[in-house]
């Protein structure tokens, strides 16, 4: 099974079929839903805002993503290789 086209929880269209704009507000880039655009590691959201960018802003650094919060007060989602899916930092 692909992700060729579904839905989240939320009722959004996600998937490499659907075509849509990059979610950085003033941004026009055309990009697909599919999980290469997707801000996180799943569709809608997990380790990720779950919002949809365009190369320039797909990294978490260069949108709002407001997991960046959770990263300021120390609670990063490690991943098992020791550095946070979210900001980047390595685990010490």
């Amino acid at each position: 099974m692909g992700w060729g086209h579904g839905t989240t929880a939320d009722g959004r269209e996600v998937g490499y079929a659907v075509t849509a704009t990059c979610d950085q507000p003033g941004c026009t880039v055309r990009i697909d839903r599919g999980l290469a655009y997707c801000c996180g590691t799943m569709h809608g959201g997990e380790n990720g805002c779950g919002g949809y960018f365009c190369e320039a802003h797909r990294d978490h650094l260069k949108h709002d993503c407001p997991c960046l919060e959770n990263c300021a007060v120390g609670e990063h989602e490690w991943s098992e290789r020791g550095w946070c899916f979210i900001c980047g930092e390595e685990k010490t």
